[in-house]
């Protein structure tokens, strides 16, 4: 954790050096952090002194994961914000700024689909390389591990719908998490691990797009603490697979809901993942794929961003 905080403080360092050193006035963050925010915001709110504006995208503006006391993690929302003068959202909601109001303004942009390559290889290519039957429907988890993806449920699912199989792709989460061996041997107990593919690493593009070639559904069966929008989704959107769904309410669910994505579910619940599937499985619906992809494309997101700084010149 020491190495993993010192690189984090020499990051937000080296972020203020190179500022001031090519005298930028407008600066967009990736995505918006509270981790340590007491020991680096101050270097952020001295820029904002010499007439730096400064952005989030914030992905997850629900900042639920509580590390340390409850008073650092409240006190640190707050000062990830005390430096910013916007903040990029995916859907609007009244912005919880931690311990103190923070004076941001909200923005809501597009989190539009992610252009990823074309496979290569057929369904039934990959699906022979990874020993799966070309007539199994096949659900894909892409992405890392968490547990708030509650995969443990989606095994316990799959024991009530035979002729699902689930691939999961996708990296090993941090410590805390539980690990594929985990699922795996949960798969096993259960008696489904005969249904069962496991990529587990690092998946190039093109990789990505052979996997979810393979694919009928995706899986995105978050917890209900889950209030942000989903990257995976728009993969799936991308590769043109309905998805099951579950989540708080979030940009998630409206996107699902409001364009037929696919199936959004209760949370947090096997038997309400098991009823998505066979609702998937007999009668699949036909997504607004072209629809939400006109109203959610990265022109809009720029256009909006460009406009959000300038306004506030």
């Amino acid at each position: 954790m020491a190495v993993v905080a010192a690189n984090m403080l020499r990051g937000y360092y080296t972020l203020m050096r190179v500022v001031t050193q090519m005298k930028v006035k407008h600066v967009l963050l990736a995505s918006y952090s509270e981790y340590l925010a007491p020991l680096w915001a101050w270097m952020m709110r001295r820029l904002v002194s010499k007439g730096v504006e400064f952005g989030a995208v914030v992905h997850d503006p629900v900042r639920n994961f509580v590390l340390g006391p409850l008073w650092w993690h409240r006190w640190s929302v707050s000062q990830g914000y005390s430096f910013l003068k916007h903040a990029f959202l995916h859907e609007p909601i009244d912005l919880d700024t931690g311990s103190r109001i923070m004076p941001v303004t909200c923005h809501v942009i597009p989190h539009a689909p992610y252009p990823f390559p074309s496979s290569v290889h057929s369904k039934e290519q990959v699906r022979s390389k990874l020993g799966i039957p070309p007539q199994a429907k096949v659900f894909i988890s892409f992405g890392h591990l968490r547990d708030g993806k509650n995969i443990n449920l989606v095994l316990q699912a799959m024991a009530d719908v035979p002729e699902a199989w689930l691939l999961v792709v996708g990296t090993e989460a941090d410590y805390g998490h539980l690990k594929s061996t985990t699922y795996g041997q949960m798969a096993e107990d259960l008696g489904i691990a005969d249904r069962c593919r496991w990529q587990i690493g690092f998946a190039t593009p093109q990789e990505v797009a052979d996997f979810f070639a393979a694919a009928d559904f995706a899986m995105l069966t978050y917890d209900a603490r889950f209030r942000s929008a989903s990257g995976v989704l728009n993969v799936a959107v991308t590769y043109r697979k309905p998805a099951l769904v579950s989540c708080g309410d979030s940009n998630l669910a409206s996107a699902v809901t409001g364009y037929d994505l696919g199936l959004r579910v209760k949370p947090d619940s096997a038997s309400e993942i098991a009823r998505g599937m066979r609702q998937l499985l007999q009668d699949a619906p036909t997504p607004n794929w072209k629809s939400y992809e006109q109203a959610e494309n990265w022109t809009a997101n720029a256009l909006l961003v460009i406009k959000a700084f300038q306004e506030g010149e």
